[in-house]
């Protein structure tokens, strides 16, 4: 699988550049740098459904152990997102209101980016995909925070946020795998299921595989700069809940 994770980087760091990254790193402190956050309400409360879908039901190696401590690890983190953006003052209306914003059709990226990566994982029982289609989420979210992180440290937001700051993203540095290719910090205890990845990494795949692996790795970054995109135009100003509410009616 070395040309996968290969391309999993090579995807990051294109992802990196896309404009919204490029309005994160500028944003302005008269700006609402979290203006953007309720936009990702469907997001964040799907994934636990997709971390659901990932887990091994009966696993079979160490692989997919690894993949289901992974999934254990993330499950609660909506948890700390909804908390966050009451915290920030975005819950502050009706329950109305905040359920035409994620069902509306102005929000239909974040549902299709759910629906799309539900259906791979439903369409694939090889756990070797499972982990590609997992590494690429985390290696999408990484982008987000680390492009994020500045803003939220200057205006003294990153350690009073859970799911945007530092819970999370010390949460996720101390991952017993983390980012699966990097972290080599986790105790011996917990290094069973990383060496099972790490051996995943570095050995060479037939080629069907890896082919696979690699439309699957475009697909889902194909589908997070859509989103990255949708994103900058909310925080732009493009879609608000009041407007939202007054389209479907």
């Amino acid at each position: 699988m070395k040309m996968t994770f290969q391309k999993i980087e090579q995807r990051k760091k294109q992802l990196s550049q896309s404009a919204f990254c490029t309005w994160l790193q500028q944003v302005g402190p008269e700006q609402d740098a979290l203006g953007f956050a309720p936009s990702m309400s469907y997001f964040v409360l799907g994934f636990r459904d997709i971390l659901a879908l990932a887990k091994r039901e009966s696993p079979a190696s160490e692989l997919d152990l690894a993949i289901n401590h992974h999934c254990e690890e993330d499950r609660e983190h909506w948890k700390w997102f909804l908390t966050d953006i009451q915290k920030l003052g975005y819950l502050n209306t009706t329950p109305e209101k905040f359920l035409f914003r994620i069902w509306s059709d102005e929000e239909q990226m974040p549902r299709k980016m759910i629906y799309h990566i539900t259906h791979l994982i439903q369409s694939e029982g090889d756990s070797r995909l499972i982990l590609t289609m997992i590494e690429c989420l985390e290696a999408a979210f990484a982008v987000f925070i680390e492009n994020l992180k500045p803003q939220l440290v200057k205006r003294d937001f990153y350690e009073k946020l859970s799911y945007f700051g530092q819970k999370h993203d010390l949460g996720e540095q101390s991952h017993a795998m983390g980012s699966w290719i990097e972290d080599e910090s986790s105790s011996s205890a917990s290094r069973q299921p990383e060496s099972a990845v790490t051996r995943l990494i570095s050995s060479d795949s037939p080629p069907e595989l890896e082919r696979k692996a690699s439309q699957i790795v475009d697909s889902i970054f194909d589908h997070f700069e859509m989103l990255f995109t949708h994103w900058h135009q909310v925080a732009l100003g493009g879609l608000r809940p009041d407007t939202v509410e007054q389209n479907r009616r």
